[in-house]
């Protein structure tokens, strides 16, 4: 069963990028986060603001979206069924190599590409292939 992981750092970086260009989402995103400085404590937060990220994240669709472009690939889920993406700074740190255990697959990507998903799809399958 193939897996599909994402770096926190880059789903934070994703949703706070869309939320300042959707403000839709960026009164959402307040409406849930502003509560957390006021009812936990500073330890407390980091992991629910994760955990609030990640479920923007999900219902913005990204991760459906990655999982069917990987499923588009079953000679690649067969040999490496890990699918793991994390955020590069720079455009020079994108791309996606083979991990070290030889059963999965990093994949680099600037949280701009997130911007708009035709390009951001191309060039998903271009690395994946």
């Amino acid at each position: 069963m193939p897996s599909l992981r994402f770096d926190p750092s880059l789903i934070e970086s994703v949703v706070t990028a869309a939320a300042a260009l959707d403000a839709e989402l960026a009164r959402a995103y307040h409406r849930r986060a502003n509560p957390l400085y006021e009812t936990l404590l500073l330890d407390e937060r980091e992991t629910a603001f994760d955990q609030l990220h990640a479920q923007l994240f999900v219902a913005r669709g990204y991760s459906e979206w990655f999982a069917a472009l990987f499923a588009e690939l079953p000679a690649l889920q067969q040999r490496a069924p890990s699918l793991l993406v994390l955020a590069a700074r720079l455009a020079p740190e994108e791309g996606a190599v083979v991990g070290r255990d030889g059963q999965s697959v990093c994949l680099r990507i600037t949280p701009e590409r997130f911007a708009k998903r035709e390009p951001l799809s191309a060039f998903v399958r271009h690395e994946l292939r």
